[in-house]
């Protein structure tokens, strides 16, 4: 079946880029308030819808070229909201 999917990739990418970030910038996560965690929350919880998304699209589209092409749309998407936020 599609075990290695676009999405999942770009998504496990993106989780694991956030985690970084969160590490290398702890302090500043942490002194700086509400404001800087839940801004990480938010980017966190984008990664995981996205993989809801995937998991969504795996499980209705059988079609292969319609399944591609619906993952590259929502990798752009989430692309253009994630540098719209950042």
């Amino acid at each position: 079946m599609r075990n290695l999917t676009l999405l999942k990739v770009y998504f496990w990418i993106y989780l694991v880029s956030c985690l970084i970030l969160i590490l290398f910038n702890w302090k500043l996560v942490f002194y700086k308030g509400i404001s800087e965690i839940s801004f990480m929350f938010e980017f966190m919880l984008i990664g995981f819808l996205g993989l809801l998304i995937d998991w969504v699209l795996v499980k209705m589209v059988k079609n292969e070229q319609v399944f591609q092409g619906l993952e590259l749309l929502v990798v752009f998407v989430f692309s253009i909201i994630v540098w719209n936020k950042f």
